[in-house]
Parts: C-alpha cells; sequence; structure tokens
C-alpha cells in the first residue's frame, strides 16, 4: 500500500476519531456547560431578587421599629370610659401645706370630643382647682399630659396675690380645665 494511501486513510480515521470524540465528548459537555450558565444566570437573577427583599425586609422592620416608638412615645390610648375616679387618684397631688394648700376636683357633663365630628369619642370636662405653688400647678399638668391615655388641657387660670401672701414661696389660686377622652361607642357596644 501506497504512503498516500496510508497516510489518507489515517488521516480520514484521526477525522473520524475527532468526529466521534466531538459528538461523544465536546458537543454534550458544550451543551451542558451552556445549561450551567443559564442556571447559574437564573441563580445569580433569584439571589438579586432575595438580596433586594432581604433589603427591603429590614427597611420595613426599620419602620415597624420607628412607628412603634413614635406610638409608644407620642400617641395616647382612648379607653372605653372615662374612669373619673381614677384619673383624679392619678392627677391628685398630696396635700401638705406648704406646695398644696387646697385642690379639688369637678367632674362636669360628657359631650364629643370632636365638636360637629362623626367620631364616637367623647369628652369628660374634669375642672381641678388648687391653691399651690406654680410648681404644683405644673406638675399636675404634666401629671395630665404623661398620661397613656388621652387627657386634653382644655383650659388654664392663674391667679396670684402677692400682698395675701404670708411665705416666701407665692402660692397660685389655679384652675384648670382638663377633658377626658374616651370612646363611647366600645361602652355601648359592650352594654347591648
Amino acid at each position: 500500500m501506497p504512503t498516500d494511501k496510508r497516510m489518507a486513510i489515517g488521516m480520514s480515521a484521526i477525522g473520524t476519531v475527532v468526529i466521534a470524540a466531538s459528538v461523544l465528548f465536546i458537543i454534550p459537555n458544550y451543551r451542558e456547560a451552556r445549561r450551567l450558565q443559564r442556571q447559574i444566570a437564573d441563580l445569580q437573577a433569584r439571589t438579586g431578587t432575595l438580596t433586594y427583599r432581604a433589603e427591603a425586609v429590614d427597611r420595613l422592620a426599620q419602620e415597624v421599629r420607628l412607628a412603634s416608638e413614635h406610638a409608644a412615645s407620642d400617641l395616647k390610648s382612648i379607653p372605653e370610659t372615662a374612669d373619673v375616679a381614677g384619673l383624679i387618684r392619678k392627677l391628685s397631688l398630696p396635700l401638705d401645706g406648704v406646695n398644696v394648700v387646697e385642690q379639688t376636683f369637678t367632674a362636669g357633663t360628657p359631650g364629643e370630643a370632636i365638636v360637629g365630628g362623626e367620631q364616637t369619642a367623647m369628652a369628660m370636662p374634669l375642672a381641678a382647682d388648687m391653691y399651690a405653688t406654680f410648681e404644683s400647678v405644673m406638675a399636675l399638668i404634666d401629671k395630665a399630659e404623661s398620661m397613656s391615655r388621652l387627657v386634653r388641657v382644655a383650659s388654664l387660670r392663674l391667679l396670684c396675690k402677692r400682698d395675701d401672701q404670708k411665705t416666701d414661696v407665692p402660692l397660685l389660686n389655679a384652675s384648670i380645665g382638663l377633658e377626658a377622652v374616651y370612646d363611647a361607642q366600645e361602652s355601648t357596644n359592650e352594654n347591648k
């Protein structure tokens, strides 16, 4: 057999081996590589989405925390009843004859908390009359404003007659108008 023929047979055998190797190994591996690249791209997209969602959850958790802090520090609850007796008990200052000489509370007739409003909230007026130091009057107002329930300071009248004073600390005649806001609808629903 001539060398050229052997060379041609050898070349065709090598070509056949290359084609067979391509068909058996390279093409399936190429297809697998493309499939894996698509899967990697899909997983990266999912990871990006999960990262975005995790950031959104963190942001929302921060907003919830801030809203909870705001509600705890700035918002007041509106109870079902006026609970005037409990309110008076919490607002009363000790009568010591020096800082608080006299103190009386008078409850009025409840009315709408928002005049002309469609809300069911009612306001129970409560007048606190005191003969006390300015600090004691402010302490009562601070107590009313710092309660967890909604109590509005509706009016304040102070009168100081220095010529009547027998002590170094001036005493005031104070009249503080308070309104205890409560939800009349809830108490009405419970009575049905």
